[in-house]
């Protein structure tokens, strides 16, 4: 049976997620436009993201595409900015804005990776990588330097136009790599962070559990998005149909443990502004949400926490799932 999709209710109570600190030093493309419409009409754009703690100066650096290589101009990128390479266009660099008029137009397969220098067949030298549609390029290179996952794995192309390839930014899930790490995006932000949905795990509500019940997933169908039905997949939850109170807080709670009330070792750490039942039966089991359109929401972090009734597994017969936290995005 599938459970009721209940609908948030969110008020200024929402705490924005706290900033996530700098986890290397290069440069990453974010986002790409090779079907523009508009006020881009005739435009292709590629977002790059300075994530590292010190500003890229582009000077000596290489763009390479299947096509060839291409030198980037002298210009710096300051720490956590955002610069745009304007394909196939001429107009004046700034730190913002790289114009590359020796570029070809970007087609529905391809590729980009950026060198630090001339080497372009030098692991050591390359500093980021994306595929689309199949592209290959210095795909063998990027996947040797870790920077890639495989020599096949490829980003989906938007179909729509006007719509990018858009990466998860610092939202991704794991390794900040490969095709999982990008989604098709018909909200732009083209020169400014990323909204993509996201999802992290906190922590266990039973660490010293070997196989503690777990809700939510890395997979991209377990991402909330604004507007959408959030789905969120649990596991290792008992053999027999129970029944779950899923709890959705909109500020940080702290850790409660949950020793005097008879489930000894385990912790509460969720905050109850949203709680609802649903029964669940069998694994991976589907619990839905339904996130509200809002455009508020994106970005800010919510605390997901369950109770699973669980017969004869302690005194008060109930166990609580891990926490995970998610941020709502918009595609």
């Amino acid at each position: 049976m599938k459970a009721l999709l209940p609908v948030l209710i969110f008020s200024s109570a929402l705490a924005l997620a706290p900033a996530e600190a700098s986890a290397q030093s290069q440069l990453d493309f974010t986002e790409i436009l090779i079907d523009p419409v508009g006020t881009n009409a005739g435009f292709q754009l590629v977002e790059m993201h300075n994530t590292g703690n010190q500003p890229a100066d582009l000077t000596g650096w290489q763009l390479v595409t299947p096509q060839g290589t291409y030198a980037m101009p002298s210009v710096v990128v300051p720490v956590d900015a955002f610069v745009l390479l304007h394909v196939a266009a001429n107009g004046t660099n700034t730190a913002s804005d790289i114009y590359l008029p020796t570029l070809p137009v970007l087609g529905v397969s391809g590729s980009l990776a950026m060198f630090r220098s001339a080497a372009v067949t030098s692991p050591a030298a390359i500093v980021d990588f994306v595929s689309w549609g199949g592209g290959q390029g210095a795909i063998v290179i990027a996947t040797i330097a870790r920077c890639w996952t495989s020599d096949t794995d490829t980003v989906q192309v938007p179909s729509s136009p006007g719509f990018t390839m858009a990466h998860y930014d610092q939202h991704a899930y794991s390794p900040n790599l490969g095709s999982e790490s990008w989604f098709v995006d018909g909200t732009p932000t083209l020169g400014g962070p990323n909204d993509g949905g996201a999802i992290y795990v906190a922590h266990y509500g039973c660490p010293q559990m070997v196989a503690p019940p777990q809700i939510g997933t890395g997979e991209n169908d377990n991402r909330p998005w604004i507007g959408e039905t959030w789905r969120l997949d649990t596991s290792y939850l008992p053999v027999l149909p129970t029944w779950m109170w899923v709890c959705i807080g909109l500020q940080p709670f702290g850790s409660v443990p949950l020793d005097t009330f008879g489930i000894p070792g385990c912790f509460w750490s969720s905050a109850t502004d949203l709680v609802f039942a649903t029964p669940v039966q069998g694994y991976p089991w589907p619990v839905y949400v339904q996130v509200p359109a809002l455009s508020l929401l994106i970005g800010y972090q919510l605390e997901v926490q369950a109770l699973v009734a669980a017969p004869g597994a302690n005194a008060a017969g109930v166990l609580p799932t891990r926490v995970i936290f998610g941020y709502p995005g918009s595609r």
